[in-house]
């Protein structure tokens, strides 16, 4: 989806080669392939598709969905599966944070405060061009 991409465009290069996406459906899956992005197309929240996808050998992933529970259930896996890997989730809400933090997610990025944020910035700007 398209938060996903961008997490994965922020990526230097070398990153990139040795990422691999999960997409759990197919026209997303087939955009990411069309762009040269490793992809896999399952569900994250099944055993055998982080496996695949080589959760194992990872450092870091990255849960970009924007259902709470999915980022949840996903994250809990993982680190059932990779007890040192760092996960980095979405919190689509600031109240889910906590949730996702006691599924296993180390860093957890709240989409509301990063709204308030932009929101206050772009504000702050055009007061500023006197617009």
């Amino acid at each position: 989806g398209p938060a996903g991409r961008e997490a994965y465009a922020t990526l230097e290069p070398g990153l990139q080669e040795r990422t691999v996406v999960i997409e759990v459906g197919a026209d997303e899956h087939a955009n990411a392939k069309s762009m040269g992005v490793a992809a896999d197309l399952g569900d994250a929240r099944r055993r055998e598709v982080l496996e695949h996808a080589g959760l194992m050998r990872a450092r870091v992933l990255v849960v970009a969905v924007s259902d709470p529970t999915v980022v949840a259930a996903i994250a809990s896996l993982a680190r059932s599966l990779a007890p040192e890997l760092a996960i980095v989730a979405r919190a689509r809400y600031h109240a889910v944070e906590p949730m996702l933090a006691s599924a296993g997610a180390d860093a957890v990025i709240d989409e509301e405060i990063l709204v308030g944020r932009s929101l206050g910035a772009r504000a702050r700007e055009i007061v500023s061009a006197g617009v």
